[in-house]
């Protein structure tokens, strides 16, 4: 059976959130069966906190797999772990706690042809009060073009927003793994863009990013 998509999600101490995620995976796979009925979606439960055993729901739609690490082995570890078992020709890595739109995998998957990376747009979540990731076209512009991440900052919020096509990841970004939890996805698109990989923006509003103090992301010294 054709695997057209993986979602990625690591847990770390974070099976409350198993539930809601493949319920979210399951609204999307609907939608996607509507207008592809012959491919499928796998989702892989990385649990990189050994100590703290996973119980994952079963599902009609949906193949559902757990890849328990024997120790931890940090964020970028553990997605490289995880593409290693990926079936999917495209590749969707979920924080435990993100929040995706139904459309989410349909809209990118149909946004994929002849690039390497599709980038929607979204929300960060501030409790009750939503900002949107990208208001102004320049920005939306600029987020395609590696000088504006090699002279500035990543422009990408997180990998949450993302499609990736699983065979443009950089070798390199497989086998050199981060010491330091916080910035795997700003050097995964300066490797992609380092072998003049593609990406495309879309306009959809396709994730919500919940903002906590724990975010790596919001830690610019790392």
């Amino acid at each position: 059976e054709s695997k057209m998509i993986t979602i990625i999600t690591n847990l770390y101490h974070g099976k409350s959130y198993v539930n809601n995620l493949v319920s979210m995976a399951e609204d999307n796979v609907k939608l996607l069966k509507k207008r592809y009925q012959k491919e499928s979606v796998e989702y892989l439960f990385i649990n990189d906190s050994p100590e703290d055993p996973i119980i994952l729901p079963e599902s009609d739609i949906l193949h559902i797999k757990e890849v328990a690490n024997e120790k931890n082995l940090g964020i970028h570890g553990a997605k490289v772990k995880a593409l290693e078992a990926a079936g999917g020709e495209y590749v969707l890595f979920l924080d435990q706690d993100d929040k995706i739109m139904p459309d989410c995998l349909l809209t990118h998957y149909e946004n994929m042809e002849n690039t390497d990376v599709s980038v929607s747009n979204g929300y960060r979540v501030y409790g009750e009060r939503l900002e949107l990731l990208y208001k102004r076209k320049l920005v939306k512009k600029m987020l395609l073009h590696k000088w504006c991440y090699i002279y500035g900052t990543d422009l990408i919020f997180t990998m949450g927003q993302c499609m990736i096509r699983k065979n443009s990841i950089p070798e390199y970004w497989k086998e050199n793994i981060l010491k330091t939890n916080g910035s795997d996805d700003f050097y995964l698109w300066l490797c992609m863009f380092g072998e003049q990989k593609r990406f495309r923006f879309v306009e959809s509003v396709l994730y919500h990013h919940i903002e906590t103090q724990n975010n790596y992301s919001n830690d610019k010294q790392k």
